[in-house]
C-alpha cells in the first residue's frame, strides 16, 4: 500500500497535473490562434503581397537574363489583364527549360499554358544552330490571384 501511494505521488500525479497544464495551454494558444486569423484577415495581404504591374521591360530583362535573349515575343494577352504571350523561335532548350522550371519567381504570375515543340528543320540564317537543337512555342503567365498567394 505505502508502495502505490509513493507510486502515485512520485509519478502519477505530477504526469497528471502536467497533463492538465498542457491542455490548458493548449486551449489558450488556440484562442489566441483564432484571434490572429480574425485580425490578419481584416488587415489584408502585406504590401509586398498586393499585386503589382509587370512592365514589359521587366518581363524581358528576365528572359534575357534566363539566356534567351533575341529568341522570343513578348506581348500582352487578352485572356486576363495582366497576363502575358511570350512565342518562342528557335530558343536554346536546356536554359528554356530551366527557365520553366523555376517559374515566374519574382513576379507575381503563373503559367498558364506551355505549347512547345522542337524545330526540326535547320535556319539558313542561324548557321549555329542544328537542326532539332531549337524550341518553337507558346508560353502565357497569368497573374496570381490573392486567393492563390
Amino acid at each position: 500500500m505505502v508502495a502505490a501511494a509513493g507510486c502515485w505521488l512520485a509519478v502519477i500525479e505530477p504526469s497528471l497535473a502536467r497533463a492538465d497544464r498542457g491542455a490548458e495551454e493548449l486551449r489558450r494558444l488556440e484562442t489566441n490562434a483564432r484571434d490572429l486569423e480574425a485580425v490578419l484577415r481584416q488587415a489584408g495581404p502585406a504590401p509586398a503581397a498586393r499585386q503589382a504591374a509587370v512592365s514589359p521591360e521587366t518581363l524581358g530583362r528576365w528572359l534575357d537574363a534566363a539566356g534567351l535573349a533575341g529568341r522570343y515575343e513578348l506581348g500582352a494577352d487578352e485572356s486576363a489583364a495582366g497576363a502575358w504571350r511570350i512565342v518562342f523561335h528557335r530558343a536554346p532548350a536546356a536554359p528554356l527549360a530551366a527557365w520553366l522550371l523555376a517559374g515566374p519567381a519574382p513576379f507575381p504570375l503563373a503559367l498558364t499554358r506551355v505549347a512547345l515543340q522542337r524545330q526540326d528543320q535547320a535556319e539558313p540564317g542561324d548557321p549555329a544552330v542544328a537542326p532539332g537543337e531549337g524550341l518553337a512555342g507558346v508560353v502565357l503567365l497569368s497573374p496570381i490571384s490573392r486567393d492563390q498567394r
